[in-house]
Parts: C-alpha cells; structure tokens; sequence
C-alpha cells in the first residue's frame, strides 16, 4: 500500500454512509408524502399513529413548509387541506433530493477527500 494515500477501510466505508445518507433522506420524504396523504384524506388527528405522522413530518417541515402558513397558502374552502398537501409534498421533493444529493456526494467525492488526507503513522 502506498503510505500517501489513507487506508482502504476508510475508503470502503463511504458508499455505505452515502446510501444510508440516501435512505434517511428518502426515509424522511416517504413520512412527509404520507403525512401529505393523511391530510388529503381528512384522517382523525386523534389516532396516535396518524398523530405521531403529524407530529414528525411537522418537525421535519424545516420551518419552510409547514403544514398551515407554509411555503404556498391558499385560500377559499378547504385551504387548509390545499396548505398542508402542497407544502408537506413539496417538502418531500426537497427532502429527498436533500438525501439523494448528499449521498451521491459522498460517494462521489468522499474517495477523493480521503486520499487528500495525510497518511497516518502506522506502527
């Protein structure tokens, strides 16, 4: 092994951390879509399931695309129904291309930070 270049441990490693990176993303974007549908279909606030899918695509929204006075609101009847699915699905466009992008960057240009990296000393 040349003793400039990190080891390849490190170097295997980093498709594994991209797909995960692309997963949680990807993992994050399915709860939001869902969510979106759960409000499309006017389902009750007080199951605990539906409540804890709220719950989590609301704190996932970024503070952007909030479920009531997101990104886009709308008016006239059933704005809030119009709110919650255009900005919640929206937010998971943007979820997913958030993971898809980072993971593709790590695995892209990972191997080549590591290798810039200066070989530690090996005993």
């Amino acid at each position: 092994m040349d003793a400039d270049l990190a080891p390849p441990e490190l170097r295997d490693f980093l498709p594994a951390i991209g797909a995960v990176v692309t997963l949680v993303g990807a993992g994050i974007a399915f709860v939001m879509a869902f969510g979106a549908i759960l409000i499309a279909a006017n389902a009750n606030e007080a199951n605990g399931f539906v409540s804890f899918i709220y719950n989590f695509a609301g704190s996932m929204s970024l503070g952007v695309f909030k479920r009531i006075d997101g990104f886009v609101t709308f008016g006239g009847g059933a704005a809030a129904t119009r709110d919650g699915l255009f900005n919640w699905g929206l937010g998971a466009l943007v979820w997913l291309s958030i993971g898809y992008g980072l993971g593709w960057a790590i695995r892209t240009y990972g191997p080549r930070l590591i290798d810039d990296l200066p070989a530690s000393p090996r005993m």
